[in-house]
């Protein structure tokens, strides 16, 4: 009979938070370990380092001056060996002095490379130059580290010598860390034995009530949602089991409102003006809404079997490629239905717990869009060329009148001909032309001069009367697109005489928010206008700042995004009053910032063309403000918003 398999410890959590628990401590204990001894041995290094360096000082005190007397020397140097070491055991190469002259000839001691007179090695030419150098050294045969310090000896006629210790480091530094690595490792073995214990004791402590929840979670998966779990304890314990019994009431519930979001997206889907078709990671259609159907005109089959004429109508060349592609992809298809049509598709990958797990397409149908762009580039056309005809149409009657109206003394000939092509120019046809002349003329051959002269006046005023009109109308069209620029050039010629009077620019503001209120309501945009009590009047033009609070705090109206907010302050600063109108709009690009005032300039000019801009209205509103010694700024951060700041000299101070 088979028995239910035992799992090894290995997979139960209270084995998992022992080897945790021991892991961290010996961890830790192996970090401060090789911390500890690092520390230890440096510092040991570097008392070694000193003492051999207070030998070497106090050595080159005594042989100041006296360098040149062996005897002396030798002495001296015999007592400080004796003194280092102790033992006969110490040999030359446990500790060792060497002098050296100025020229690194060696007047006392053995070594260097083949005990040579005269050599020289790195820490001998640093000591030459630094006073002092220290360095240890390895030996590769005996594999054992020394210390090798050289201290300069310096007199009043300058370096007489050089004083060279070499000292084993082996047994003082390197055997005294041996010993503490050593005793850190028994410790830590000892910390280990005593950390397994408590950790396998708090690790039951823990284990055993989730066991007891394990088991009750078990019954409420398989759909038993009655199961209630006892609470032993109020820790985290408790409280997660205070949690399952909570859930088991919840989950029911919860299921129950799952259900019915889920008919909230099914009815959202299937009456969405936009078609919806999504596929998953293996390319199956898993979802087509009857929009999407709608648009590309399918059959009414199984989603199942639409997929290849999805494929073809979408212009898909690999589903498989398709489904994989882990960003935002726009695309525009036409297809050939009702004269054309244009479906912009919008792709973008759906994912469940953070992995790719397919694709939605959002298919919209743009052919009226495109429709009006394309209404919208053809009115660009005509309103350049109605730019071109008026004007067009104002020269050549001009130089008609100019023709017809200046006085020339004309032969008979010349005046027949002008008579004419006047008739031509009235557009009168020959009947009408002969109901006009004398009875007895058969055409202009048979009048006198004077009758000529009669019907060439009667044509100029006819002429005057047909083309008068005409030039007027098309001055009226051109005199509106010129306006802002006539401004413009007023302001440029700073012979403009601005209409200062004494102005309440907290009245002015005030009423400026308001009429632009409705305007702000449309896009849900609200308008909060908050002035600094202190604020006194302005000598302005109230017409000039007026258009300026106007014309700023349209672009904040027409740049910001629906059910935003504008902020219009006003405060002042020294003998100012200063404006500063704040909004969230798109913002400028640092790029753009520096040219933002110039004319015509526009960041993006086909949205500026959409909302009505020109590109003249900064550039007005700069050139009023510095007409009154005010000054206007922009400061703006792109996708957070826009400020604009401009100033007003105080009455008191123009005054």
């Amino acid at each position: 009979m088979l028995g239910k398999t035992r799992k090894p410890r290995a997979a139960s959590i209270q084995w998992r938070l022992v080897f945790i628990y021991v892991l961290v401590i010996v961890v830790v204990m192996q970090a401060v370990s090789i911390y500890l001894v690092a520390d230890i041995q440096k510092m040991l290094e570097l008392s070694f380092e000193k003492g051999l360096e207070r030998t070497a000082s106090l050595l080159a005190g005594k042989l100041e001056d006296k360098i040149e007397d062996e005897e002396y020397f030798k002495i001296i140097i015999q007592d400080e060996l004796k003194y280092q070491r102790p033992s006969e055991d110490t040999s030359e190469y446990g500790y060792n002095i060497l002098l050296f002259s100025s020229d690194f000839k060696k007047l006392h001691g053995s070594g260097g490379p083949d005990d040579y007179e005269f050599w020289v090695d790195e820490v001998l030419l640093n000591a030459a130059e630094n006073s002092y150098f220290s360095s240890i050294k390895k030996d590769a045969t005996l594999q054992r580290r020394y210390q090798n310090s050289c201290l300069r000896i310096d007199g009043e006629d300058g370096t007489q010598g050089y004083i060279y210790i070499v000292a084993d480091m082996e047994q003082q530094v390197y055997s005294k860390v041996s010993d503490i690595r050593s005793t850190l490792l028994m410790g830590t073995g000892i910390t280990l034995i005593i950390a397994m214990v408590l950790s396998l004791a708090l690790a039951r402590t823990i284990t055993r009530p989730i066991k007891e929840l394990t088991l009750s979670a078990a019954e409420i998966a398989r759909g038993n949602f009655s199961q209630q779990i006892e609470v032993h304890s109020g820790d985290e314990i408790g409280q997660l089991g205070e949690m399952f019994n909570s859930m088991a009431g919840r989950l029911s519930q919860t299921l129950g409102e799952i259900s019915n979001e889920k008919s909230k997206m099914d009815a959202i889907f299937t009456y969405m003006s936009n078609g919806v078709i999504a596929f998953d990671i293996t390319g199956e259609l898993i979802h087509i809404n009857p929009r999407a159907k709608e648009l590309l005109v399918l059959p009414d089959k199984e989603e199942t079997q639409l997929v290849d004429e999805i494929i073809e109508k979408l212009e898909i060349e690999d589903i498989a490629q398709t489904v994989s592609l882990n960003r935002l992809l726009i695309r525009e298809v036409a297809l050939p239905y009702d004269g054309g049509r244009i479906i912009r598709v919008q792709q973008a990958p759906f994912k469940r717990e953070q992995q790719h797990n397919g694709i939605i397409m959002v298919l919209e149908d743009i052919t009226e869009q495109q429709k009006l762009d394309r209404m919208r580039r053809e009115f660009i056309a005509n309103v350049s060329h109605e730019l071109k005809t008026p004007l067009t149409n104002i020269q050549i009657r001009i130089q008609t009148l100019q023709e017809y109206l200046t006085e020339k003394n004309m032969t008979a000939t010349q005046l027949i001909h002008a008579v004419q092509a006047g008739w031509k120019m009235l557009n009168i046809e020959p009947d009408k032309i002969k109901s006009l002349m004398p009875a007895e003329a058969a055409d202009e051959y048979d009048l006198t001069y004077q009758q000529l002269i009669n019907i060439y006046q009667w044509q100029v005023e006819c002429i005057q009367q047909k083309m008068l009109p005409v030039i007027v109308s098309e001055t009226t069209r051109m005199n509106k697109l010129v306006r802002d620029l006539l401004q413009l050039s007023q302001l440029d010629s700073e012979y403009v005489e601005l209409n200062k009077r004494r102005v309440s620019l907290n009245n002015l503001l005030s009423q400026v928010v308001e009429r632009m209120m409705t305007t702000a309501k449309e896009k849900g945009t609200i308008i909060n206008y908050q002035s600094a009590s202190n604020v006194g009047d302005v000598l302005a033009d109230s017409d000039a700042i007026e258009q300026v609070a106007a014309n700023v705090l349209s672009n904040a109206i027409k740049y910001s995004p629906t059910n935003s907010e504008i902020n219009v302050e006003l405060g002042v600063e020294g003998a100012f009053a200063v404006v500063n109108i704040i909004d969230n709009g798109i913002g400028i690009p640092a790029e753009d910032l520096t040219r933002i005032f110039e004319r015509f300039y526009r960041v993006d000019k086909a949205r500026s063309r959409q909302l009505g801009g020109t590109g003249l209205g900064l550039a007005i509103a700069k050139q009023m403000i510095e007409a009154h010694g005010g000054k206007i700024d922009i400061f703006s951060t792109v996708g957070k918003g826009t400020e604009v700041r401009f100033t007003v000299p105080l009455l008191e101070v123009e005054d």
